[in-house]
């Protein structure tokens, strides 16, 4: 009898540890179930990214991730014109665009941007529901040149249609913690959305910042550049055939203002030094002669802008100017002034070329 007993105490004892055992497991996933749900709830309705819609009004965006927010920006953002370019094109204001040219601009540069990133962003904002009036496009002939595709290696799942592998957005720690918590939590830290990419307010300008790296360095004489030369050339037509060409012939009502941007003087100084120059403004050369066969191109030089360029206080490196120029840009490309055409292009190209030849290095080159 007390045998029978002790067994059914054991069953019963069994019996409710296995109930607990299955109320716990049962309440663990239901926690952890509620969790990723609360997860994806918090990441798609924020959607920092801009991946499924754009932005919510009244939160504090961090806009500052080239490679993750274009795709975005380019898809599910109001505009009427485009922005692209490396980062010389960063500083550029939205607000800038809409005052001289009454658009609404949203920028897609990429740092260093080859010639498939600009490729990239202008097709995504083609295929966008936005029409697309103008493009504004910050040439850097050095990357027409090479074969490179993209400057830098992109969130695939950012740029694709397939939902499966936007786990990778949607459980991504950066995102949660970097992205929707602390700006949430610390709204001060807020992109402005007249300037977001910019960078000119990082940093400090003038002398110092320019001529940092830059040493002495002895001019090459009687070397024969022409095999570069061809390569250079046989590469900015491959880059423009592959990638720009069918954007702008596809887009006939579109305006391209394609600009070649100011750096600064110190810039020049190893090209020149090196002898290179030559291959650089041939290939620009080569690009341009490309760029005017379409009505809807306007090409502006500003490389040339000899109180630009020689005025330190507008950099802070020897490439990268400050907002200021970037809106001078903006309002001269307005004006239509700096206008390249076929029958001026070579001989300002040329010019320039011959001033940077002559021009004296000497008061920023040290030992």
């Amino acid at each position: 009898m007390n045998s029978e007993i002790e067994k059914d105490i054991n069953v019963k004892t069994e019996y409710k540890s296995k109930n607990v055992y299955r109320r716990f497991v049962g309440i663990f996933f239901t926690v952890v179930g509620v969790l990723i749900a609360a997860v994806i709830a918090v990441v798609v309705y924020v959607d920092p990214f801009f991946h499924y819609h754009g932005p919510i009004e009244g939160f504090p965006y961090i806009i500052d991730d080239q490679l993750s927010q274009n795709p975005g920006l380019a898809k599910n953002t109001d505009y009427d014109a485009v922005s692209v370019g490396s980062s010389i094109s960063v500083n550029m204001k939205v607000s800038a665009f809409k005052e001289y040219f009454d658009v609404d601009a949203v920028k897609l540069p990429y740092n260093a941007a080859c010639s498939k990133d600009i490729y990239n962003a202008l097709s995504m904002a083609f295929a966008s529901d936005n029409t697309v009036e103008k493009v504004f496009w910050s040439v850097d002939i050095r990357n027409m040149t090479k074969d490179t595709e993209t400057a830098y290696p992109l969130p695939e799942y950012l740029y694709d249609d397939n939902p499966l592998n936007d786990v990778y957005y949607i459980f991504n720690r950066d995102v949660l913690l970097n992205y929707i918590l602390k700006p949430f939590l610390y709204k001060h830290n807020a992109t402005n959305p007249d300037e977001y990419y910019c960078t000119y307010h990082l940093f400090t300008y003038g002398w110092d910042r320019v001529l940092y790296g830059f040493r002495s360095i002895e001019k090459q004489q009687g070397i024969d550049y022409s095999e570069e030369l061809a390569e250079a050339i046989a590469g900015v037509n491959r880059n423009f055939d592959t990638y720009l060409k069918d954007i702008i012939e596809d887009n006939p009502d579109t305006e391209f203002y394609i600009y070649f941007a100011p750096r600064s003087v110190a810039y020049w100084y190893e090209y020149r030094q090196n002898g290179e120059t030559e291959v650089i403004f041939e290939a620009e050369k080569a690009l341009i002669d490309r760029l005017l066969c379409y009505d809807n191109v306007k090409v502006f030089y500003f490389e040339d802008d000899q109180d630009i360029i020689t005025d330190f206080n507008n950099y802070f490196d020897s490439v990268h100017f400050g907002a200021d120029t970037s809106d001078e840009i903006i309002k001269r490309m307005s004006a239509g002034e700096s206008t390249l055409d076929n029958e001026n292009y070579q001989e300002i190209i040329e010019g320039f070329c011959e001033y940077l030849d002559n021009y004296d290095y000497s008061i920023y080159i040290w030992e």
